[in-house]
This record gives C-alpha cells, structure tokens and sequence, in this order.
C-alpha cells in the first residue's frame, strides 16, 4: 500500500516490481472520504508506466505502458454490451445466477482465445474450472507459454492440474505412515480392505473446522463399523493441537501433519476426502477442492457402508 498527493493535477509512484501485480487506485477528496466512482482495479506489468485518471470518473482509467491492462480493458470491452442492455429496472429483476452465466462465458471465451495473457491465467487460476466447463484443464496448461507457466498463476494452475490428476476418484490414495497425538503408529495402507476411511484435514485455529467436528462425530458413530476416520491438522502448533483435540473431545486418530496435506493438495481447510476399501479415492468435499458438500460426503457413505448395527 501506498500513497500519493495530486499537485497540479499530477501524482507520482514509485516503487519495484518483480512480476504483474493487480493494483487499486482510491482518490480521496478534501473531506477524506471516497466513493466507488473514485476507486478503480487495474494491472501494472514491470517496468515505467503512466496513469491518467479523472475524478469522479475512474471508470476511464488508462495505463499506458502496461500491456496486461491493455488485457483488462479488451475483457471489459467485451462485457460492456451485456452490461449496458441490462441497465437500469432489467438489472434489478435479472436473476443472480443468469448474471454470473454470462459473465464466465464471456471470461471463458476469452480463456480460450487468448492463452498468452497473464489476465487469462489469472482467470483460469481464480475460478473452479469445472464452473466454465472445459474439457481439460491440463491442455489449457499447456498451451500457456513458459513464462506464464511460472508465473503465480500459471504455478495455481499447475496446482490444480496435479490435483486433478493425482485425486482423481477412483485413484490410489496416497499412502503415509505417522504417528498419532497418542504416540501410535498409522499406516494408510494396513487399513486397506478393512474399512472406508475418512480424511479430515482441519486445524486449531479454523472455527468452521471446529464447528465441524460435531457432524464429523456423527458420522464416526453413526457408521462405526465400517468407516475409520483420521483427523488431520495442518499449520498447527502442538500446544494448541492437543488442547483443541482435548477440548473438543475428539476421541480417534489424530495426525499432525502439513507433509500429509501437500500430497493431497489441500490449501484450504476444512477439507474431507473419502477413500473406499480398495484405498482408492471415493469423494472429495468442501475446502479448496470444491468437490461437493457435506450433505454429498453422507449421500456416499449412505450408498457404500450399512448403519452400524444394521447389517
């Protein structure tokens, strides 16, 4: 963050940087205060730039010297039509959902028909790719040339390709062995053929983790004989570890682990991934991998193992 004074009508940043970096520019007036029609997102590539901008109408904002803003102002060009035809009494009554269709068909257009653009693998890095629906998110990969492969995004991207193919359902689950908060060795693979397990990768520190495990021990007593779950913490300090699993009353094994994560690209907690008997991998929900929801998790146990006690 930083700022500027406009003397005589011009401002002046200085500053390093080392890849595109996506700005916001906020003009403030004498009073201090500002307004959406004052602040405005933009995108700065390395190098010397110059901005014009008029108050009160930072929606004409122009960089020159910045060929990834030349980027934005195409993308904003081809939303603008659809903008302007549902202005006014048409925008208040157009159903959220309509809105956002459009917007990722126009995002992914452009996707496709500019893979040399940082913008556009900063899309694809932003967006669930199955929400604009292309066929394969590593052919979009590889299309995109090195430098952008390197990139942040393209390195999200990447991410996301290795998630896809190495947690893809009906994929040997990665193996691991580890030690549990009680001193006991696990191994992945001795519990193949046994029961289904359950992966729950969560932390101290995260609340909707914590206001999870009450549904996790639902389903850990609910399906008890067949299904093992393995709680996870990732990020954690071991003080904190032992006294959320003692508060909590989280009374199976529990891992402290951000090694066990990485193998199954978890980024985001709460996460849940499902393996089934054969150790293969049988569900995916909530966290990053946006793979379905809780509700999906119980719709599956519901279909592979028996209410306990009713064999």
């Amino acid at each position: 963050m930083d700022s500027a004074r406009v003397r005589r009508g011009t401002f002046i940043f200085k500053g390093l940087l080392y890849d595109i970096a996506r700005a916001t520019l906020i003009g403030f007036n004498p009073a201090g205060s500002f307004d959406e029609k004052n602040m405005k997102e933009f995108y700065l590539d390395p190098g010397n730039w110059k901005l014009t901008v008029t108050f009160n109408r930072f929606d004409n904002l122009r960089v020159q010297g910045s060929p990834t803003d030349k980027d934005r102002l195409l993308l904003d060009s081809l939303k603008r039509p659809f903008r302007d035809s549902i202005r006014g009494a048409v925008a208040t009554h157009l159903p959220t959902e309509q809105w956002e269709k459009e917007q990722l068909r126009i995002d992914s257009l452009y996707i496709l028909q500019h893979p040399n653009s940082w913008l556009a693998a900063t899309l694809l890095a932003g967006y669930s790719y199955q929400a604009i629906s292309f066929p394969s998110l590593e052919v979009l990969y590889d299309r995109l040339p090195p430098a952008i492969r390197n990139s942040g995004p393209g390195q999200e991207i990447k991410t996301k390709v290795d998630q896809e193919k190495y947690l893809a359902i009906g994929r040997t689950a990665y193996d691991f062995h580890a030690l549990t908060a009680g001193g006991d060795s696990i191994r992945l693979k001795d519990l193949k053929g046994r029961k289904y397990i359950l992966l729950d990768f969560w932390a101290s520190w995260c609340i909707p983790c914590r206001q999870c495990t009450p549904a996790v021990k639902r389903l850990r007593e609910k399906y008890r004989d067949d299904l093992e779950i393995i709680s996870i913490s990732l990020k954690d300090t071991d003080s904190s570890w032992r006294a959320a699993i003692a508060k909590d009353k989280m009374d199976w094994p529990q891992v402290l682990s951000a090694s066990i994560a990485g193998h199954y690209y978890v980024t985001t907690i709460p996460a849940l991934v499902l393996i089934d008997k054969e150790g293969k991998i049988a569900g995916k929900y909530d966290g990053w991998y946006r793979g379905g929801t809780f509700q999906d998790l119980e719709k599956e146990l519901a279909r592979g193992i028996p209410v306990a006690g009713k064999r």
